[in-house]
């Protein structure tokens, strides 16, 4: 149960650290609806699962030790990355907003925001060695990985319906291309520097 404990307050910690999840919930939340933002928060949940998946299984230790496929993955989720914060920097045309996003495309952005990001990986091996030991039983790892996406589902679960909500939205609606300008600056810095470390 300690474990368990743990695993979850470092995963909510994670999850409350600014970057490219904060940034796509945060967007989905300003520019869609409370639907959209929840939409975008399951989809990083379940690029969680699989990350959580391939690192039990042992693959995340394959891409450790594979620079080509690791490199490749980096590149592919800079690219993305980059694309984002393009989207979030060019203001929208005056009389052309086309109201939320399509839900379907708000899971996706969600999805492949978490899934293109090896950091993310990292982590939840990071947290795996921590915890998990020979004799840890594969039902028990489920558990744990299960543990880390519920606390991202909840920490992002929080955040769109404060965002959203009649009480706080007027206010980040007031700042909201200020906020899109920053997060997207954010976002093209960590394109950037990741695709230049590997370029």
């Amino acid at each position: 149960m300690f474990n368990i404990i743990s695993i979850f307050v470092i995963s909510l910690l994670g999850a409350m650290s600014p970057g490219p999840d904060f940034a796509i919930v945060t967007r989905h939340a300003l520019t869609g609806s409370r639907r959209s933002a929840l939409l975008a928060t399951l989809g990083i949940a379940v690029a969680l699962l699989i990350h959580v998946t391939y690192c039990a299984l042992g693959l995340g230790i394959l891409l450790v030790e594979s620079p080509k496929v690791f490199h490749a993955i980096q590149m592919a989720g800079s690219i993305y990355l980059g694309y984002l914060g393009i989207r979030l920097l060019i203001p929208s045309k005056p009389g052309s907003s086309a109201g939320p996003p399509p839900y379907h495309k708000a899971f996706l952005s969600g999805f492949l925001t978490n899934i293109l990001n090896p950091k993310a990986a990292f982590f939840i091996l990071g947290v795996f060695t921590q915890f998990v030991r020979p004799d840890t039983s594969s039902w028990m790892m489920g558990i744990y990985g299960l543990t880390m996406a519920l606390a991202a589902l909840l920490w992002f679960g929080i955040l769109s319906f404060v965002i959203t909500h009649p009480a706080f939205r007027p206010y980040f609606l007031r700042f909201q291309r200020g906020l899109s300008m920053g997060m997207g600056i954010v976002l093209l810095v960590l394109a950037l520097s990741v695709f230049f470390t590997f370029l």
